[in-house]
């Protein structure tokens, strides 16, 4: 996948990160019989689906003379970094759903999958606003940036609770 470092080609990506959210979380609310998984996995779906409009809509608002990098070792240096960080996302580049879910994971594998997912998001969003300090949105990035640690703290009480239901069930057949 080759990144370019202007705000446009970091929006696009954004969008795509987002896209795959979606699917992944609509794909894996899909595969668990767990209802509080079920919807939280929904809610985040839709969560995803909105921050794909939002980039989509920063990448139109952005005049065109605000993609390229005020300094110059910025475009190349920012385009290495956001390349690599965007290459390793777990589900960056062309990689598909079911590359990730394979139907055998449990409820708790699933929500260490989405934590995961959530964790190289926020990574890519930080380097993206590191990386384009210039861009006018980037008090609205870092927004997405707690949403996204929401997100992982979301996903985190659910696998706890679904932890201390095991531990329950385990000790009531005692």
């Amino acid at each position: 996948m080759s990144v370019e470092c202007t705000a446009e080609a970091i929006f696009e990506i954004a969008e795509q990160i987002e896209r795959q959210g979606v699917k992944f979380y609509n794909a894996a609310a899909e595969k668990t019989t767990n209802e509080d998984t079920r919807g939280l996995l929904l809610r985040l779906a839709d969560a995803e689906e909105r921050h794909e409009d939002f980039f989509a809509y920063l990448r139109n608002e952005t005049p065109r003379e605000a993609t390229e990098p005020s300094e110059p070792g910025m475009q190349q240096e920012g385009r290495l970094y956001m390349h690599a960080v965007a290459a390793s996302h777990m589900l960056g580049g062309d990689k598909d759903v079911s590359e990730i879910l394979t139907g055998k994971e449990s409820v708790e594998d699933i929500l260490n999958i989405a934590i995961e997912f959530e964790k190289d998001t926020i990574v890519f969003f930080l380097g993206m606003k590191e990386n384009r300090p210039e861009c006018s949105h980037s008090r609205e990035i870092a927004e997405l940036v707690r949403e996204e640690m929401t997100h992982v703290a979301d996903l985190r009480r659910q696998l706890e609770q679904l932890e201390w239901a095991e531990k329950a069930e385990t000790l009531a057949g005692f």
